[in-house]
């Protein structure tokens, strides 16, 4: 029963002020979902902190998220303040995704509601039907950025599959581009074909 008005998380800084005027009182505010609570992904982070700090009267519910702060002066500075907002706020409810960030969250999120729910990428899948794809490549998904665990073996283990088969593909999720509102769901669709080109993805 709800009209859902989108405001992309760079531009809460600007109408922050003004969307504060005209909310009602029972008006929700949703976050997006993803692995960026934490300092690893800190303007992420940062805007997060803003709307629940400048939304004290509205319910806010989180979408699925990892939380994850290194454990050095800064991922303990950063978790500190993030703790200090979210506790302050009223009615916050945030959906971890997984249960290490679940133990966390309920842990030094004491004052909010914490939920465990699957990756909502995962309901996908009744969208997405994956038996009409001919299914051939050998394919990799291996992050070149921050997040990347193998980044110094990347190109070993690529160069190794690729001397062993013959239909190889490589890919990566990080879109090293823009993608607009107007293009986004096409970018996802585009990425979820490739996937299920695949017979084996290594990842």
């Amino acid at each position: 029963d709800y009209e859902v008005i989108e405001v992309n998380s760079n531009d809460i800084y600007t109408y922050g002020k003004a969307i504060n005027k005209v909310l009602n009182k029972d008006d929700l505010i949703v976050l997006h979902g993803g692995g960026n609570m934490g300092n690893l992904y800190i303007e992420e982070e940062k805007s997060r902190r803003f709307i629940i700090k400048n939304f004290p009267k509205n319910k806010i519910i989180s979408m699925t998220q990892t939380m994850s702060f290194t454990n050095d002066d800064e991922g303990i500075r950063e978790l500190e303040k993030t703790k200090k907002i979210y506790n302050s706020h009223q009615d916050l409810t945030i959906i971890a995704r997984e249960e290490t960030s679940y133990k966390i969250m309920k842990e030094e999120l004491r004052n909010n509601k914490i939920l465990l729910n699957p990756d909502i990428v995962l309901y996908l899948h009744d969208i997405y039907k994956n038996n009409c794809h001919k299914r051939k490549n050998i394919m990799t998904c291996l992050r070149k950025d921050k997040e990347s665990l193998i980044a110094h073996k990347r190109y070993e283990l690529i160069e190794m599959i690729d001397k062993k088969y013959k239909h190889t593909f490589h890919y990566d999720t990080v879109v090293n581009k823009l993608v607009t509102k107007e293009i986004r769901e096409n970018e996802v669709k585009d990425m979820l074909n490739k996937f299920l080109s695949a017979k084996v993805v290594i990842t």
